[in-house]
């Protein structure tokens, strides 16, 4: 979108929750509240809706670094993978008390990370939701 507007508009008074880029940087993924808009990064147009099934706000999304899976954090107190060509949800990772503010994949994308507002941060394994660690920082 070099010089250009972003002309979606998503719909009135939605907040947005996160934006973010796909790896490959074709892609704009904006959370309003329990919903993705997938957008071309380079028109503006909305490309994609994925109705998510949080029963809350999403808080923030992650791309593993191949951009074939995203994550979605939560105040309903998960976490959802899901597989991007297919925008199916392929885990729901469950275990935080509290709200899941925050979500990241390591950089190979073997791991992800989420963080909550019970003072915990989890590592589970990406490829099927299995639990790794958890710590209190």
């Amino acid at each position: 979108m070099s010089r250009t507007r972003l002309q979606t508009k998503l719909s009135d008074k939605t907040p947005v929750g996160s934006v973010l880029f796909a790896p490959d940087g074709c892609s704009l993924v904006i959370s309003c509240k329990v919903n993705l808009h997938f957008l071309d990064a380079t028109t503006g147009v909305h490309v994609r809706l994925l109705e998510t099934g949080h029963t809350r706000s999403i808080e923030q999304i992650a791309f593993a670094p191949n951009g074939q899976q995203l994550a979605t954090a939560s105040c309903d107190m998960t976490a959802r993978l899901w597989d991007v060509a297919t925008l199916e949800c392929t885990v729901v990772l469950h275990g935080h008390e509290e709200v899941v503010s925050c979500v990241a994949y390591s950089i190979d994308g073997f791991l992800v990370a989420t963080g909550s507002l019970d003072a915990t941060v989890r590592l589970w394994r990406a490829a099927d939701g299995r639990p790794m660690c958890s710590a209190r920082p």
